[in-house]
């Protein structure tokens, strides 16, 4: 039971295409997403990025060629437990991934790459997942990188994974993202409610809250969404729609405001299995 609980977690994270679930795939996955977002005050913008690996066994066995977002760096979707506030640029880094081990219950990677700007970048992952009493899983992970022109970082995540039923999963995840030309740590707090539908439909309520430290105070945000995802047409497309509504503030003084946002993605996924 523990782990048929565990693979429905395993299962909903690859389905909604968590950064995680690409990078630690057993073969290679790519996924070419076109993302069209409109949000209230801003207009509407749209973006095209490439995410996943390239195994290279013909190198070496623990080697892979990995695509990522440069929101991973920062204030990061992360799939079936999406982040509310996503506010960070989405620029396509590319660099090499050695697994240094990996067991049932922990994995070390390295990275060594090239960001968009050219410029070196250097990083380090640790992440130990285990069951905590029957149907609770928690996972922790930690990243320290290195970014040429922007100097050191470290990202901290630690989520609790709790199955209710045979389709359906309840997430707390947490990440605090510290960098050293930040003035403090970003953090971020989401619940979320993964519910597979059937084997080509999933949905996610999601409910969060993010905001950055400072020498004098805490800049929350708020906000809620549903995310719903589904395959058509093909095995390897799929197409998602998050309604969201955040409430949100840019300095101290000002009001708090409300806005909506609305995004549509097209997904198209490579993948060896």
């Amino acid at each position: 039971m523990s782990v048929k609980s565990d693979s429905l977690a395993g299962w909903l994270d690859d389905f909604f295409g968590t950064p995680t679930s690409d990078l630690e795939a057993a073969s290679t996955s790519l996924r070419l997403l076109f993302r069209g977002r409109w949000e209230e005050g801003e207009g509407n913008d749209f973006k095209a990025s490439l995410r996943g690996n390239i195994h290279l066994p013909q190198v070496n066995k623990r080697l892979s060629l990995i695509f990522t977002e440069e929101v991973e760096e920062g204030t990061a979707e992360s799939g079936s437990a999406k982040e509310i506030i996503d506010d960070s640029k989405d620029n396509t880094d590319v660099s090499l991934q050695y697994n240094v081990l990996e067991d049932i219950r922990s994995r070390l990677d390295l990275h060594f790459g090239l960001r968009s700007s050219l410029k070196p970048k250097v990083s380090g992952r640790y992440r130990y997942r285990t069951s905590l009493i029957e149907d609770y899983f928690a996972e922790f992970s930690e990243k320290v990188y290195f970014k040429g022109g922007d100097g050191f970082g470290s990202i901290t995540r630690f989520s609790i994974d709790h199955t209710l039923a045979s389709n359906q999963v309840l997430r707390w995840s947490n990440r605090f993202h510290y960098a050293e030309e930040s003035n403090g740590v970003e953090w971020s707090s989401n619940l979320s409610l993964n519910k597979r539908l059937d084997e080509k439909r999933a949905i996610a309520y999601v409910v969060g809250t993010a905001g950055e430290t400072r020498p004098d105070y805490l800049n929350t945000r708020y906000g809620i969404s549903v995310v719903y995802r589904q395959n058509i047409l093909r095995p390897w497309l799929f197409v998602e729609l998050e309604p969201a509504y955040k409430w949100k503030r840019l300095n101290r003084e000002d009001d708090r405001d409300g806005v909506a946002q609305f995004t549509a993605k097209l997904e198209l996924r490579f993948a060896e299995d």
